[in-house]
């Protein structure tokens, strides 16, 4: 009797993909037992490898490359490793009634005992798309794809550490380290855009940011110098960005451990990051009782209403600066189908804006040809109100960032190590890899 492993982490949603290096998206993963390949162990953990259980039968790869097997790693109780790992071969070696071995995180059973499977991290699919370095094991950046004579290798599609892997990808405007520019000692004069977008983007200064030269944890709360802005500080783009569809944005936000806890209550990401003109565009911390309530809040241009709400950034329950996390990564992207996601540093989706049930009217119009049922996507968007509360589409307009002038307190105060947006959904696995190198480029070291 042939033999199944079935793994779920989370209910499959918009976010879900069939493949992903980090694991990031593939919420429910089937495969035969029979292609095992070996079982590995780290403490409350175990590690189950399969053969020839990837989208890809060829691979072209170039010396130092290898395509990693696909795999599935679950959590157990600590000591209880090799139990499980024994019990699985027994799964696998004997006769039964059960030929079906589940690990799921969503009910949270499992055929086997000694499992712990109350988080979506207790699951970790993955199904492998990207080879990696055999050297460092991260994903490997190297094309024969624009190579010449010169060259072994295609320039890869790098700004400032972070490969974007596509042209397409890339973002129109990245501000980062190597961008700062000042006006003597520490006082920053403004921000040379690193994106696509070039100089049109390039940002000024409101007030007199300073720039922290002092890396770590007690100073710029990363691994890289940032910039420090107060209540009355910000960047100023020369022209502002408006994306009207679907996009992607990151930001690389710390602070030290002290004014985490003593000013932030706990939280990195408070108050408003970026705002329009107008300030109609804004986001991500709304209001004070937005933040309050863990919620973070977006709003697009023209509207007037009560931003876009989702749960997700609670403070961080720590008393002892030792054990503040003084940096947050934030990869914010919008679908075609305007559903929002937001990454954090693990790759995880840890808050999701989608239309509520209530807010899909159906209407019934009157033709000549008779009722014709209007869906809510046919819909003109066009025809809603600009008051109307919660709306996920529209253009994200950002002409400032570090702060939103106008827009409702608290504004950002903190400090900004990297801040970019691209003009598309890279979507789930892109996104949550794009998060995973934010960290480690950024993570402090000490």
């Amino acid at each position: 009797m042939k033999k199944f492993f079935l793994f779920r982490r989370k209910e499959v949603s918009k976010a879900s993909t069939f493949a992903s290096d980090t694991g990031e998206g593939v919420d429910i993963f089937g495969v035969a037992a029979d292609l095992l390949a070996f079982m590995t162990a780290e403490q409350g953990a175990v590690k189950m490898v399969f053969n020839n259980a990837t989208p890809y039968e060829d691979n072209n790869l170039v010396d130092g490359d290898s395509m990693q097997k696909s795999s599935v790693t679950v959590s157990c109780q600590e000591g209880k490793e090799m139990d499980v790992i024994e019990s699985i071969m027994i799964f696998i070696g004997r006769d039964g009634k059960t030929n079906i071995m589940k690990f799921d995180a969503v009910s949270n059973f499992s055929n086997l005992s000694d499992l712990k499977l109350g988080d979506v991290s207790d699951v970790v699919s993955q199904v492998r798309k990207s080879p990696v370095e055999r050297a460092t094991g991260k994903k490997s950046t190297k094309t024969f794809i624009g190579g010449t004579a010169a060259t072994a290798f295609g320039t890869p599609n790098t700004i400032q550490g972070i490969d974007f892997e596509s042209s397409e990808n890339k973002p129109i405007v990245d501000f980062n380290e190597s961008g700062i520019t000042l006006s003597g000692g520490t006082s920053i004069n403004g921000w040379t855009n690193s994106g696509t977008g070039g100089s049109t983007y390039n940002a000024s200064v409101n007030g007199t940011p300073t720039k922290l030269t002092t890396v770590g944890r007690e100073g710029s709360g990363v691994a890289t110098v940032a910039a420090d802005v107060t209540t009355s500080q910000y960047f100023i783009l020369a022209n502002q960005l408006e994306v009207g569809d679907d996009f992607t944005m990151y930001m690389v936000l710390s602070n030290t451990p002290s004014e985490i806890l003593t000013l932030n209550n706990g939280r990195i990401a408070k108050g408003n990051v970026f705002g329009g003109d107008d300030a109609t565009s804004f986001g991500l911390g709304g209001s004070d009782s937005d933040a309050s309530e863990n919620l973070f809040a977006i709003r697009f241009d023209t509207f007037t209403g009560d931003p876009a709400k989702a749960p997700g950034n609670p403070p961080q329950s720590v008393t002892d600066e030792n054990d503040v996390e003084t940096m947050q990564v934030l990869v914010v992207r919008r679908t075609k189908e305007n559903v929002i996601f937001i990454h954090d540093a693990s790759g995880q989706i840890i808050s999701t804006f989608e239309k509520e049930a209530e807010e899909s009217v159906v209407r019934k119009i009157q033709t000549r040809y008779g009722t014709v049922v209007q869906q809510p996507s046919d819909q003109d968007s066009s025809s809603r109100s600009l008051n109307e509360s919660g709306r996920l589409d529209g253009v994200l307009a950002i002409k400032n960032f570090g702060g939103a002038p106008n827009a409702p307190s608290p504004k950002f105060t903190g400090h900004i190590a990297r801040f970019g947006v691209i003009q598309k959904d890279i979507g789930t696995e892109n996104a949550a890899s794009l998060a995973q190198d934010l960290h480690d480029l950024y993570k402090p070291i000490s």
